[in-house]
């Protein structure tokens, strides 16, 4: 199926790695010419060029996506991943069949950003791997489909970073194939079904305030929170002595009879436990001013409270 790619990100360009070596490679990738070049050029942009080129696949780099218009109109598809221009309609509008976001996140309830780490955050047991088709609103254009991944108590934002690749390529392949088998658009469009209609805002990135970890939270609120925000995320923070601590790798343990919110109740070189609402958090690695902690006896006091 004849398809163009619109790609940012570590994310998007190992799916496009899957999707070449699974015989389903696009005919066009599109990306930017400088957004984060500095940043991402020798994780992101030159392993794409390599990629393109190895392939014979034809890359297109800019700055504005409009200038793309007349190579887009050969496709009557194209597929979005972690591309970060926002797509006006005439640009959505061009393919036939439409432009398709993937979406790692439940919609409507996880339009915007983090997705991952807020599924975390509230809970959830099962992320949803979303395929929607772009419109003029925020991650809220009709699903074509979705994938399900479990949530286990030992994943954090990393580990299902790592399961969303694999269910993402599964998700496209999917799609792709209606496409193809589809005789016309009105065939198409079947296989579409709208969102739910929500009044929920589509969610802007984590804040400062949202990372911070509440003392009258309970263990698990906190241990969600934690594991969500993980490296190379900005990490849930406490302050202690008035510096802030960001959380890098813990683990927790329920026990009912705990209460004192905040409090430390075991220090050693490498550990630290604090006391919370049904539980206490073990902390294997914390960071300070993006400084490890290599030994934490040297800052902490048993009995103590965090602020």
């Amino acid at each position: 199926m004849e398809y163009f790619y619109l790609v940012y990100g570590n994310m998007g360009l190992r799916i496009l790695s899957k999707l070449i070596e699974s015989g389903n490679a696009p005919g066009l990738i599109i990306s930017h010419k400088t957004y984060n070049f500095e940043k991402s050029e020798t994780d992101f942009y030159e392993p794409l060029q390599k990629l393109a080129e190895a392939n014979k696949i034809e890359i297109k780099l800019t700055d504005r996506i409009e200038e793309e218009a007349e190579i887009i109109k050969r496709y009557k598809a194209g597929i979005c991943s972690g591309f970060m221009e926002i797509l006006r309609e005439n640009i959505f509008g061009i393919p036939e069949y439409g432009i398709f976001n993937l979406h790692c996140g439940k919609l409507p309830n996880y339009r915007g950003r983090a997705p991952i780490s807020r599924s975390i955050i509230n809970g959830e047991k099962e992320l949803t791997v979303s395929l929607h088709k772009i419109d003029s609103g925020v991650d809220s254009g009709d699903i074509l489909l979705t994938g399900k991944i479990e949530i286990t108590e030992q994943d954090d934002v990393n580990s299902l970073y790592e399961k969303c690749i694999p269910e993402s390529q599964k998700v496209i392949e999917e799609a792709l194939k209606i496409i193809e088998d589809s005789k016309d658009k009105i065939e198409f469009e079947k296989h579409l079904r709208p969102q739910e209609k929500t009044e929920l805002k589509a969610n802007r990135m984590i804040t400062d305030e949202e990372r911070r970890i509440k003392l009258n939270s309970d263990i698990l609120q906190i241990y969600n929170l934690s594991r969500a925000l993980y490296p190379p995320y900005p990490g849930a923070f406490f302050m202690y002595k008035n510096k802030e601590y960001r959380i890098e790798k813990t683990e927790y343990e329920k026990n009912e009879t705990l209460t004192d919110g905040g409090k430390i109740i075991f220090v050693s070189e490498e550990e630290l436990a604090i006391e919370f609402k049904g539980g206490r958090l073990r902390i294997r690695k914390l960071s300070t001013e993006n400084n490890p902690i290599n030994n934490f006896r040297e800052i902490f006091t048993e009995g103590e409270h965090i602020d």
